[in-house]
Order: C-alpha cells, then structure tokens, then sequence
C-alpha cells in the first residue's frame, strides 16, 4: 500500500507550505542525494536536480500509459497508450537542458519513447516502463521554498501565455482567475475518499495520483489556471471527481452545486446543422442536402436523449450483424456519438453504421465536415461550447448578478448553492433556446 509521512504537530503550527511527489521504491536513491552527475565522452560532466527528476516522474506516473477502455481490439489500446510533453513547457519548468533530464530517465528505462517528433506537426511520445509497479511508490513532501515559488511562478506564467490564444473574452477570464482563491476544499476528508475509491478499484493509480496532487493543490492555494485556443478553460477541478467537488469544495465557505449541459456535444452539432440545412454539399455523384425531417428527429432526441433511439430500435437490430449485441457494441450513447463525431469515419465501423441507420443525411455531413481533418469538427464545437458558457450564460450571470462567483469543467459550471434559482434560470434559457430556434427553423421550411 501507500506510504504516508506524516504531519507533525509543529508544521501544522508554522503552516508550511510543501508539494507532495510520488516516488516508485526503486527510485528513492533519487531522495537522498540533492543532485546526480552525468559524464559524457568528452570527460565533461552536467549535475541534474534530483528535485526536478523526481518532479517529472510524480507527474508522469499521474498519466502513466493511460488507454482508451472503450477500444474493443487490444491493438488499439497499443496505440492510443502513452503521452506527449511539450517542449515549451519542460523548458519553462526545468530550464534550458531539460533534455538532460528526459535522456536520463529513458537511458535509465523509466521512461520509453514509443513514437518520434515530428517537426511542426506532433511532438515525441513516451509511456512509463511498464515494469515500474505501481503498487509500489512512496510519497514525499518538499518544503524547498524556491522550489514551490518556482511552481506557483510556472503556473502564473502558463496561465498569462494560454491567454493570449484563448477566445473568451478578457474580462471574464479575470473573473475566472480571481474565483479560484475563494475556492477551500476539505483535504483529509477529500483524500480519505480517493483512498477508499482506489482501495475498491473504481481509480486507478495514475487517477488517484492526478486527484491527489489537484486536492493537495486547492489545499495550499496552489491554483493552475490555463485557456485553450478552442475555449475550454483547464483547472485543478477539471480531472476532479464530481463526487469530490460536489462533498469536499465550497466557495467562501458556502456548499456548491454543478449544472451541466445534457449531450453537449450532440447539442453543439445541432447548431453547425442548422446553419448548413439549406446547403448543397459534396460534388458530382456525392451531392446531398441536409434532410430536414431527420434533423427535426435529430432535435428531438437531443431534447430528450439519445440513448433510447439507439438501444430499443428494433431497425437498427435487424440491420447488424449476426452476433452482435447492441449493448455491447454502443457501449451507451455517448460512446457512439463521441466516435461518429470526433472519431475517423468509416463505413463499416459499428458505431458508424448505429449513427448512419438512424441519421443519414447527417452522418454524411459529418464525414463531409471532416474529410481534411477529422479533428476539425471536435474544435469546432469546443468553440460552440465556450461561446454558450462563457459568452451567453456566464456573461448573463456576471451582468446581472456580479456577486456570484463561480468556476468551470468544460461544459458545465459550479457555483454557490445558494444562488441555484438565479443561475438555474439563466442557464436553462440559453440550453433550451438552442432546441427552440432550430424547431422553429425546420416549421419555417414546412410552412414557406
């Protein structure tokens, strides 16, 4: 199991500040040296941090080898495992030969390059040796200040570069900074949770590590704030269970509740559809329209949710395969319509074929949308996503209520309990105004 040290009653007294890292037990000779020597050919030597070695290694086992649960054939769990780091980033944390630092830990078979750089197109990928047990790792606390000063500076200094590629607008991203430090959270209540979830198998390990090291970080007011150039916005609550951020966080103090958009995604394809209905697309033979009575279907059944359609349709169960259990293959919903719309298309997928029995037209738009690059779409409706959160709902809230303070996951928001009404109100109106126009738009065509 997991060791713990302890805190003592005289560092609750003085109320140090320390950042927790996971060490695995055959590398804790890292722990008791400050620095370790490389030589090379030319009899020159470089000295590295232990500190930073060990930084790199408690955040990578918090990602270690991570793999798409949903993939049915095991080869695609070989290449969808592993991670990427970003250059620009190592650099900024561990200086200019950072690269020292990512040699030593492959020469050393911590860590193993599974996929070259490609120059301006991705970056290198690596997973954690496999070999490396996670069972079996100690945590250790630092309290080097200049350490902990280097990371909170790190932090600011990401946050300030992300917003300058980020679409939400300027005012609302102070808002979103400056709420973070009203946020508290019960830690030892919160990682006695996470303690339980693992011991039962519902974390795994590098999901128990992530969660801790994002509990430990809202504990010490250690707040990492970043903004995408697609509009989500990414925090120490982003990777959080709901469950810990609905029993464990408060916002001054005040008990807080989450609102979510239902099927956001689908709900988001339900706007780029509208603005192509009456669109010719595709050329020669491949020329289609949008059908509007699918899409009024399609509507519908993001209003009230997709999983029933797709499940007890007895259609779509005569049209698979012999063997094929519909259970099975779609996995829920959202596993279906998450691959059709961010996936690579084709024909004979099963997911593809679910989507295309029931949506034709608009399981060719989809594949029409993507035929350059099938990441395309997924941005896309990122940006529809931020431009309803953060650009109609929460710039309604800040207008007429500035004193509720807030943060956000991607497409939902939490904020004080005690203003649900309120936020409810406003949320609900801009969801439901979405299925709203796009009705009235389809009954426009009936009735011209």
């Amino acid at each position: 199991m997991i060791s713990f040290y302890k805190i003592t009653n005289m560092e609750k007294k003085q109320n140090k500040k320390y950042v927790t890292l996971f060490v695995p037990h055959s590398l804790e000779h890292l722990t008791k040296n400050i620095k370790t020597e490389l030589g090379f050919k030319d009899k020159t030597k470089k000295y590295l941090k232990n500190l930073y070695l060990l930084d790199i290694i408690s955040n990578l086992l918090s990602k270690k080898n991570k793999k798409d649960k949903n993939r049915k054939n095991k080869n695609d769990n070989v290449k969808r495992e592993g991670f990427r780091l970003s250059s620009e980033i190592l650099r900024k944390k561990y200086g200019t030969y950072y690269n020292f630092y990512i040699d030593y830990l492959i020469n050393n078979e911590i860590l193993l390059l599974i996929e070259k750089e490609r120059k301006g197109i991705r970056s290198r990928k690596y997973k954690i040796n496999p070999e490396i047990d996670p069972f079996f790792y100690r945590q250790f606390r630092v309290y080097d200040e200049f350490f902990i000063k280097k990371k909170e500076k790190i932090n600011k200094t990401i946050t300030e570069l992300s917003k300058n590629i980020s679409i939400i607008e300027d005012d609302i991203k102070k808002i979103i900074e400056e709420n973070l430090y009203s946020i508290e959270i019960n830690g030892n209540e919160a990682r006695k949770y996470i303690e339980i979830l693992l011991e039962k198998g519902i974390l795994e390990h590098e999901q128990y590590i992530s969660a801790f090291l994002s509990i430990e970080a809202i504990e010490n007011n250690n707040q990492r704030c970043s903004f995408d150039k697609f509009g989500r916005v990414h925090t120490n609550y982003t990777n959080l269970k709901k469950e810990i951020r609905r029993n464990f966080i408060t916002i001054d103090g005040l008990e807080i509740c989450e609102l979510d958009i239902k099927n956001c995604q689908p709900t988001m394809l339900i706007t780029l559809l509208q603005e192509n209905l009456d669109k010719i697309h595709g050329e020669g033979k491949n020329v289609f329209k949008i059908d509007k009575n699918e899409f009024k279907r399609y509507v519908e059944h993001c209003k009230n949710g997709l999983y029933k359609v797709f499940v007890e349709n007895s259609t779509l169960r005569t049209n698979l395969r012999s063997g094929e259990d519909i259970n099975n293959l779609i996995g829920g919903t959202k596993d279906i319509v998450f691959r059709v719309l961010f996936g690579k298309n084709k024909r004979r997928n099963s997911h593809d074929k679910v989507f295309r029995l029931f949506f034709p037209t608009i399981y060719k738009f989809i594949c029409f949308y993507k035929k350059d690059n099938h990441k395309i779409m997924a941005h896309e409706l990122q940006r529809r996503e931020s431009n309803l959160l953060f650009g109609k709902i929460i710039r309604e809230i800040i207008t007429k209520y500035p004193g509720i303070k807030f943060y956000t996951i991607h497409d939902s928001i939490a904020f004080q309990k005690y203003h649900k009404k309120e936020v409810e109100k406003i949320f609900n109106k801009h969801v439901e105004k979405i299925f709203t126009d796009a009705i009235n738009e389809t009954n426009k065509v009936e009735y011209a």
